[in-house]
């Protein structure tokens, strides 16, 4: 598949590099595109957003965040920093990186707690949200079951040993998925690295 996307790199306010992904929007006739930015869970990165991205940018310019410590962003080693209200100063540092004066937001669980807060702290700057896997109130089995996982498992030998992880966590979510989306999922939550 073509990468219809641009890497976006910035620098956090405390000097992280930071990483989206930034699709222009496909439509020349729209002289200023509203701009979405997606932010994901607390456990995965701008790649969630893909195919969502891939139908949106015909109309919207979609940036697609990785957060702090997720994805290609750089890891921080104050592990305090990885809080919802560090994250949304990432966001809005971005915002201002990209001289974006507004933005929809597009939050999925831990993105769609950054939402509510972004929206509280710099209402004008939000002009809609759009929010799911996150409601006024949080069910207590699903966070012991985040943390039953979160932080836990050792790393892996092969994309095999990765899927069958990435399957033991989360195929209650997905029971439907076939072999071939279960191999792009784990794609999206892990990374090759030298070494």
């Amino acid at each position: 598949m073509m990468q219809n996307y641009e890497d976006f790199w910035y620098q956090s306010g405390d000097g992280l590099r930071l990483y989206a992904r930034d699709y222009p929007c496909g439509d020349n006739t729209i002289d200023h595109p509203q701009t979405l930015l997606c932010m994901h869970g607390l456990t995965r990165n701008s790649a969630d957003f893909a195919e969502l991205a891939d139908y949106l940018c015909q109309r919207y310019r979609v940036l697609s965040v990785d957060q702090r410590g997720r994805g290609r962003s750089e890891y921080d080693s104050v592990v305090a920093n990885y809080t919802p209200l560090t994250y949304v100063q990432d966001m809005f540092t971005l915002l201002d990186q990209l001289d974006l004066a507004e933005v929809i937001l597009v939050g999925t669980s831990l993105g769609g707690l950054m939402s509510f807060l972004m929206s509280a702290m710099q209402p004008k700057r939000i002009s809609a949200m759009i929010i799911n896997d996150i409601g006024p109130e949080v069910d207590s089995r699903g966070l012991e079951r985040i943390k039953s996982y979160v932080g836990k498992s050792a790393p892996v030998s092969s994309w095999d040993d990765a899927v069958a992880r990435a399957r033991e966590i989360a195929e209650v979510a997905f029971p439907d998925f076939s072999d071939e989306q279960w191999l792009d999922f784990t794609h999206g939550i892990y990374r090759e690295e030298d070494g």
